[in-house]
């Protein structure tokens, strides 16, 4: 019995590596456009390489060029997908999972101290002045992290649910997408405008049919896969210089620190993705900074004035309609009470809370770090 349970187990955890969707859909099913992608390369570079370069071409320098190219961005290209398609999700960290006491405690707006006392880095709220809570993983949601309903699982970070990669884009795997989509943009690029000459030949019926067709068509289809990515290059490229996913550049996001973003300036953006080390940008390895869980904040309006690391922040918390601010001044810790209903009302607290405070309106949350 021991046995088969291990082996039940197997199982279960090999089909959930392979993406299950919700609706039962095996992984290799999952894993078709994947499969018809690579295909596609491969055909051209039958029609590219052993039809074009070694048969139409008939200068060597054009020949090495041409070859040199093409493998250079095909390498960069197909490892970049590859990683892109096969890195998986990583786990939410145990620190955010509740037990269901917690998660009964927290959907009813209920205090639970049990969850206070781990001071998650939570900087977010669900735009009710709620924490960010998964009834389907039974966790507190680190900032930016959301629920993929086709994986069914919580991802880091979330951009969106690629169906070209099989596989969710987030913070485990952005890089990789990101350079896909580049090298997409290149590859396809190079291969239209390199074989246009030579499909021009063969309409001007200077090829034959065996060898111009082959030409011809991929030329045509390089061009309009070109047309296709270059839109999602340049959307992309506008999403890592602003610090922005795909779903967040489509949803207001809901920051405890008002006027603050996770934008830290295009160069500090740049380096939460692609890391410090230069020799390592234009290649598929993991140089992303920080865990995926807790990212600084950045002030789109001051740039230039605000401390973009800064590791600390204003934290709410909710007691019987009363709201609990975590402030630090002159380095001391000073806690402020403020009674919502009678919010105008602070004259109890002035010797504690600095006046500069008493106009903002208060965010309920129910963490404290």
């Amino acid at each position: 019995d021991y046995q088969e349970s291990v082996e039940i187990l197997f199982v279960v955890e090999l089909i959930d590596n392979m993406g299950v969707c919700d609706n039962g859909m095996m992984g290799v099913f999952v894993r078709i456009p994947v499969m018809f992608v690579l295909g596609l390369w491969m055909w051209s570079y039958y029609a590219y390489v052993v039809v074009l370069i070694v048969e139409v071409v008939d200068t060597l320098f054009v020949q090495v060029i041409f070859g040199v190219f093409y493998h250079l961005l095909s390498i960069l290209l197909v490892w970049s997908y590859l990683k892109a398609s096969f890195t998986m999700p990583l786990p939410i960290p145990q620190k955010f999972h509740l037990t269901d006491e917690e998660f009964g405690q927290l959907e009813n707006d209920e205090a639970c101290p049990s969850v206070e006392v781990r001071k998650l880095p939570i900087k977010t709220h669900d735009g009710d002045s709620n924490v960010r809570i998964c009834p389907h993983c039974k966790v507190v949601k680190p900032d930016r992290c959301r629920h993929c309903r086709i994986c069914n699982k919580c991802v880091l970070k979330f951009d969106h649910h690629c169906p070209w990669v099989a596989n969710c884009v987030g913070f485990h795997n952005y890089k990789y997408f990101f350079l896909f989509v580049v090298y997409a943009t290149l590859f396809n690029l190079f291969v239209c405008t390199s074989s246009a000459r030579y499909f021009a030949s063969y309409v001007e019926g200077e090829l034959s049919s065996s060898v111009g067709l082959q030409v011809g068509a991929v030329c045509v289809v390089s061009g309009m896969m070109f047309i296709t990515i270059m839109g999602l290059c340049f959307l992309h490229i506008r999403l890592l210089s602003q610090n922005k996913t795909t779903v967040e550049d489509m949803r207001h996001v809901n920051l405890l620190v008002q006027g603050a973003s996770f934008s830290l300036g295009g160069k500090r953006n740049f380096y939460e993705i692609f890391g410090h080390n230069w020799k390592l940008w234009m290649f598929p390895i993991n140089t992303s900074l920080g865990d995926g869980c807790e990212f600084p904040l950045g002030d789109s309006e001051h740039d230039d004035n605000i401390d973009f690391h800064r590791e600390t922040h204003d934290l709410f918390n909710t007691r019987n309609g009363e709201v609990i601010r975590e402030d630090s001044r002159n380095e001391h810790e000073v806690l402020v009470v403020e009674d919502v209903a009678n919010k105008g009302n602070n004259n109890d607290h002035d010797e504690e809370a600095d006046e500069s405070s008493s106009d903002a309106e208060p965010l309920l949350q129910k963490l404290s770090q």
